[in-house]
């Protein structure tokens, strides 16, 4: 437990996000980290549910994917204009192929 001046305790729990539940009441500014999703949570005893969502990582792993299949696509159409006219390979831009010649 670290104690942060004379009036706030902050104390880290680890859980699941059905664990929340048995945790409560979380106290003033206590920390609550649900390692099955990810999300964060800070005490707020007295007031609606008695806790605050801080993070909230629904749906990232699909949006990240998303970003990474559009990066692959531009990846894709610039390799093809560097190509055009013959000047360079597709080869040429492989990530595998860096790393063969900087080792």
């Amino acid at each position: 437990m670290a104690t942060l001046g004379r009036l706030a305790e902050f104390q880290p729990l680890r859980g699941t996000q059905a664990d929340l539940q048995k945790a409560l009441p979380l106290g003033w500014a206590e920390l609550y980290f649900a390692a099955d999703t990810g999300n964060l949570f800070m005490g707020t005893p007295g007031s609606g549910v008695g806790y605050v969502q801080i993070g909230d990582t629904l749906q990232v792993n699909d949006t990240m994917l998303k970003v990474l299949a559009e990066l692959e696509r531009i990846r894709k159409a610039l390799v093809a204009l560097a190509c055009e006219g013959g000047r360079a390979r597709p080869e040429d831009f492989e990530p595998s192929q860096d790393n063969a010649a900087q080792s």
